[in-house]
């Protein structure tokens, strides 16, 4: 018997591939692509191509964006100086912001 695994966040929308953005930071878990950026105003977290949180905001602030998929907790922010990606916790990758 499998044990319960929560639901997939739903995603809000593909991300769009045109617009003028900048990559906070990325990772690979599990054969996933998982992509913080930030486009316009609005920082991303993408899974796989899909948008699935965002934070829309002209002065950015500590934050975090969240998504849940395959069981896993994967979470992109910004703590005020790094960028960062976890996965159930544990971090993936974190890059420091100089801008």
């Amino acid at each position: 018997v499998q044990a319960d695994i929560p639901a997939d966040t739903t995603p809000l929308r593909s991300m769009d591939r045109d617009v003028k953005s900048r990559t906070l930071a990325e990772a690979e878990y599990q054969g996933h692509k998982i992509l913080y950026r930030r486009a316009n105003k609005v920082n991303e977290l993408i899974v796989d191509g899909m948008v699935y949180d965002e934070y829309v905001a002209k002065l950015e602030r500590q934050h975090q964006l969240y998504a849940q998929i395959g069981g896993h907790d994967i979470c992109a922010g910004y703590n005020g100086s790094k960028s960062y990606i976890l996965v159930d916790g544990d971090e993936l990758v974190s890059k420091m912001r100089w801008y």
